[in-house]
């Protein structure tokens, strides 16, 4: 992943680390390692704007429950995640297989492919500042058609109150998109 202005870019490794790095005097800089006991952590990495945010995923966490976690910047390349960890409800949920954020980095989409039948779905989550948590807007986004895997791909608008995502059937492979719209509390086509 990379920020607007390309001077920080975020990359997940094979062996549970996402390396961050900043350019500075003409070279790439590690500014931060980000480290995890599981073996799929960074496949799926994702900056804010401005470099400052990171969401980092697994989702063949637990089972392919799957995993999401964020951190941001403090200070001497120190990364300090905020919010709670984001775990997939059940087994081959497949949380995290596609996220993305908005601009700022405080609201989130996270794919769960394998969610309810393979109907999948996407969770979008906004950043708590006070109680320091992630709290999913409504419910998981659904299509209502089994056997389709909605969340196959995803983007969240640069404010986070639309998001467009794809899903693939897995009976004749055919593809749709859809894009969401958050208003009063709901999402709608």
């Amino acid at each position: 992943s990379i920020s607007d202005n390309g001077d920080i870019i975020a990359i997940g490794s094979e062996d549970g680390e996402v390396l961050i790095y900043k350019w500075l005097s003409e070279t790439w800089t590690l500014i931060g390692t980000i480290s995890s006991s599981e073996n799929n952590f960074g496949s799926n990495v994702k900056l804010d704007s401005i470099g400052q945010t990171v969401m980092i995923s697994d989702s063949s966490y637990n089972v392919n429950k799957g995993l999401v976690k964020v951190y941001t910047y403090k200070q001497d390349n120190q990364w300090e995640q905020i919010g709670q960890d984001l775990i997939g409800d059940n087994d081959n949920d497949l949380l995290g297989d596609n996220i993305d954020m908005n601009k700022d980095g405080n609201i989130i989409a996270v794919s769960k492919k394998g969610d309810s039948l393979l109907q999948g779905g996407v969770n979008v989550y906004r950043y708590l500042y006070k109680t320091d948590e992630w709290e999913l807007l409504q419910n998981t986004i659904r299509s209502g058609t089994s056997m389709i895997k909605l969340g196959s791909s995803l983007k969240l608008s640069d404010d986070g109150s639309r998001v467009i995502t794809s899903a693939i059937s897995e009976t004749d492979n055919s593809g749709k998109v859809y894009v969401y719209k958050y208003k009063e509390n709901q999402w709608n086509l």
